[in-house]
């Protein structure tokens, strides 16, 4: 594993999510977890694929942020939820291929959260944003070491509440958001578009440890409680993985993989510098302005939008209902007393007398057209105790004490009755 993980290092790694996404599975301590990061190492293409297919492939960029101070605005937690459910699908398949994949878009969501620039949006935060990753790239190892020459390094650990994954992301955002203003407002932007290196200074590259540190002991407990999750689906523990083969595919493609290094640095100078030509130019950025930024901001503004159409619709309902309150508002009647007459209620012996409506004399028809009896020579030619137990039946059901409305259901003696009267030609 130490010479894969090497070699994947040094020339698979094109982007900041990949050196995340591979020393994260350096840090898995459970048994479990190593199996697991053993099958992420044999399937590294589909991990390292994976690790930036949200901003190659899928390009849903405002699910990537969490912007803190705005009620914790994206969509970041809802989507990394639904790629470890999948993740945790292609294992107990055991299809540890999309199983990789999986995992590698779930880091991807993970790490953004973290990311300060990923949980605030200001005019000079979209300025910088795309000079600043490319800076925290070329400066990754200096400031992983920094971390791990810190004896008072920081570390994450999971909870065990059912939504820990979310829980996780969201308090990762709030740590994370601590070092916002510090960041944008400390990046030297004219050095880090000519130099990467030079664009952060000390004390930006030590808070950029403490977030890279947090960053990857989480996404290494994530791996563990995966691997134990998937284990206890399967009941029973994963494979390893070998990493002969894996490693031999790996080295022959490293000439390969170091041109394409190359190619994406050099893509990544071009639009630092267009963006800085641009931004002297005008003083704003609109034609280079970065594709995550940008719809970013767009979909931001439209919630916003949307949030003032809303106001608006409930201020002019809460008017109309004024107005209509206003017009229809009358001046109290005038009391008028009028003597009660005496006797004009029905004397107790008529009330005595009365039925009580405990139950009818009559069943109803809407019950016996539900019990299958539609006509009078139905009725006259069925037996007593047939209709008896087909209505007791039907009091049963939902349809029949919706008919009866809490009464009883008729009782054997007013069955006979009931037939006896359609023998005669009566109207039940």
């Amino acid at each position: 594993m130490p010479a894969l993980h090497w070699t994947l290092r040094r020339f698979h790694c094109r982007h900041t999510h990949h050196l995340l996404a591979v020393d994260a599975l350096g840090l898995v301590q459970t048994p479990a977890g190593k199996r697991l990061a053993s099958w992420l190492l044999r399937y590294h293409r589909d991990y390292l694929a994976g690790a930036i297919d949200p901003d190659v492939r899928i390009c849903d960029f405002q699910n990537q942020i969490i912007h803190v101070e705005d009620g914790y605005w994206g969509g970041g937690p809802r989507v990394a939820q639904l790629w470890y459910h999948r993740l945790l699908q292609n294992l107990q398949r055991r299809d540890f291929r999309k199983a990789a994949q999986s995992a590698g878009i779930l880091t991807h969501y993970f790490t953004d959260a973290l990311q300060p620039l990923h949980t605030g949006e200001t005019r000079r935060e979209s300025l910088v944003h795309l000079p600043f990753e490319r800076s925290v790239f070329h400066c990754y190892d200096a400031i992983r070491q920094h971390w791990i020459d810190d004896p008072l390094r920081g570390v994450f650990r999971l909870t065990d509440h059912p939504e820990w994954l979310r829980h996780a992301m969201l308090h990762g955002a709030q740590l994370g958001h601590q070092k916002f203003s510090l960041l944008v407002n400390s990046y030297r932007f004219d050095d880090g578009v000519a130099d990467p290196t030079a664009g952060l200074n000390n004390v930006s590259r030590s808070a950029m440890a403490e977030v890279i540190g947090l960053t990857l002991t989480g996404l290494a407990r994530i791996v563990e409680r995966a691997a134990q999750d998937a284990e206890g689906l399967l009941l029973a523990p994963l494979p390893c993985a070998g990493h002969t083969a894996p490693l031999i595919v790996a080295s022959i493609r490293c000439p390969q993989q170091a041109w394409a290094k190359w190619r994406e640095a050099n893509r990544s100078k071009r639009q630092a510098m267009a963006i800085a030509k641009e931004y002297r130019k005008r003083g704003f950025l609109s034609k280079h302005l970065p594709h995550e930024v940008d719809i970013k901001q767009r979909v931001n503004q439209v919630r916003r939008d949307e949030k003032i159409y809303q106001a608006a619709m409930a201020e002019r309902a809460r008017a109309k209902l004024a107005n209509q309150s206003d017009a229809t508002r009358q001046d109290h009647p005038k009391v008028m007393t009028v003597p009660i007459q005496e006797h004009t209620v029905c004397p107790p012996e008529d009330h005595a007398s009365a039925p009580a409506v405990k139950s009818v004399d009559r069943i109803d028809a809407r019950l016996l057209l539900a019990a299958g009896y539609h006509t009078r020579a139905q009725l006259a030619a069925a037996e007593t105790q047939q209709i008896h137990a087909e209505l007791q039946r039907l009091a049963l059901t939902k349809t029949g004490q919706r008919i009866l409305r809490g009464q009883s259901p008729p009782s054997l003696e007013a069955v006979h009755e009931e037939i006896r009267r359609s023998s005669q030609g009566q109207v039940a």
